[in-house]
């Protein structure tokens, strides 16, 4: 599997640093999050010079969209959704990336449905995967895979999400054919904490142990607050498969 990390504002960290932390932890992946702080890098790097400074460390770069949770009932929401994603889609293009994570969008089922048709076909065109991801309830992804996984779009697996839902184990189990990309971090079952791993309660051993006899070769991507909760993150992960 490939190992990174979320960049993003509560990191509280440059991109620069960010880089030279994945190069001193032997990782492969930076998933960037498109938020003040993404904009504000590329007003002033630009999206050449940032690719430039991925290509140059190796460095496998994903975007994750952002979070639009309004449900999408009419066709102005829907539009609205749609060039926000649109403009994500290009913005991961233009930078480099090779995967999108965007949250399910839920609503009326024909209109999503719509929706996820024409940004996984801009997807084809550029060459970005598409990936949906978890939110803590997870139904709506499993209804929307179990139908269109893989025809229109790949999963990102949130763990800690699933968490939230009951037993992220089971969760896997039923989605692994379809995930190309898994966000990574701990909670209590009852908040979003993203806690570094084995501070709350998910058996990370069973899941881990899962993707390693499943020889899982897609991107295993750590959510956590903090550089130092990262590398605990990392430390527990490598432990636990042997690297």
């Amino acid at each position: 599997m490939k190992l990174g990390f979320r960049f993003s504002e509560e990191l509280n960290t440059g991109i620069e640093n960010a880089i030279k932390l994945a190069h001193r932890l032997e990782l492969d992946i930076l998933e960037l999050t498109e938020d003040a702080q993404l904009k504000k890098i590329l007003e002033t790097k630009g999206t050449h010079r940032l690719r430039k400074a991925f290509e140059e460390h190796s460095i496998i770069v994903h975007l994750h969209a952002p979070i639009l949770s309004f449900p999408v009932v009419s066709p102005i929401l829907a539009e609205r959704m749609l060039s926000t994603y649109i403009n994500s889609i290009e913005l991961a293009y233009e930078i480099g990336c090779d995967l999108l994570v965007i949250h399910a969008p839920q609503g009326e089922h024909s209109i999503v449905i719509n929706i996820i048709s024409e940004l996984s076909s801009r997807c084809r065109e550029l060459g970005v995967t598409l990936t949906l991801e978890n939110g803590w309830n997870i139904g709506p992804l499993l209804r929307l895979a179990s139908r269109y996984g893989s025809k229109l779009f790949w999963v990102t697996f949130d763990v800690g999400h699933a968490n939230l839902s009951g037993d992220p184990y089971s969760y896997l189990i039923k989605l692994f054919r379809y995930i190309r990309n898994i966000h990574i971090h701990d909670n209590d079952g009852s908040r979003d904490l993203h806690l570094p791993l084995g501070a709350g309660t998910i058996d990370f051993s069973r899941i881990l142990g899962f993707l390693a006899n499943r020889e899982y070769k897609y991107a295993l991507v750590i959510e956590n607050k903090s550089v130092s909760d990262v590398i605990s993150s990392v430390i527990f992960i490598k432990n636990v498969i042997g690297e």
